[in-house]
């Protein structure tokens, strides 16, 4: 496997002269840089955002809830902001399965652009997954709420009734989003209350990943080797 590399060498004052940057300069850089790579190699195994790369046991359930969304949706509404938005949009790239349901990623409120992408597709045929880690994400419930509004309107069914699915992602407990899809009978998947949000991608991101036809087990493989490779080299490197 090729990894991904950044090299400096050219930045350097042996290669560009009195500009580039000194050995006087970079020594101590490095040895902090060290430091923390050291802390992190003892601790990769209890880092959340790190050790999830070798998890595979929840890909199944995300697998079914995919499958559903991609049999009975034209479109898929992925709402949510930071974190649990932006992994997604990043992962989601990667795809090529032109039989994948098309993807509309939404991180604002923006009534004028909800209106627009409303006008664009057909409720009936369209899934909705909400992430929000914290369940309370002002912006993410009042998403939430235009589009079960705007299904209401239409006239849709519910998903437990042969509607387009609806998934939600929160963490466990006591959280408004977790109300709401009790209430409107949708789903909510656990998300990992020490996982940060802006470090989901390899949790957050599964879900709408396997929508759009990405493999969720090559990208955590694929994250658990560059992982092992950056941690298996000096900071000089």
């Amino acid at each position: 496997m090729t990894h991904y590399q950044q090299n400096i060498a050219a930045c350097r004052q042996g290669a560009i002269g009195d500009g580039g940057v000194t050995e006087a300069t970079l020594a101590p850089l490095l040895a902090r840089a060290e430091a923390s790579l050291n802390h992190l190699r003892g601790a990769a195994a209890t880092l959340p955002h790190l050790a999830l790369a070798d998890r595979r046991d929840d890909l199944d359930l995300l697998a079914e809830y995919a499958a559903a969304l991609r049999r009975r949706c034209e479109d898929v509404l992925v709402l949510g902001t930071g974190g649990s938005n932006l992994g997604a949009v990043t992962v989601c790239a990667l795809a090529t399965d032109a039989a994948a349901p098309r993807l509309h990623f939404m991180a604002n409120i923006d009534p004028a652009s909800f209106a627009a992408l409303f006008r664009c597709l057909d409720p009936a045929r369209t899934g909705v997954i909400a992430i929000s880690k914290s369940g309370g994400t002002a912006e993410t419930l009042s998403q939430v709420l235009s589009v079960l509004a705007w299904r209401r309107a239409a006239s849709v069914a519910a998903a437990t009734a042969g509607g387009p699915p609806m998934v939600a992602i929160s963490e466990p407990g006591a959280r408004p989003l977790r109300d709401i899809a009790a209430y409107h009978g949708f789903p909510c998947l656990d998300h990992a209350p020490d996982l940060g949000g802006r470090f989901s991608v390899l949790a957050t991101a599964m879900l709408p990943a396997l929508v759009a036809g990405v493999d969720a087990a090559a990208v955590r493989a694929g994250a658990a080797a560059a992982r092992d490779h950056a941690l298996s080299q000096p900071a000089a490197n």
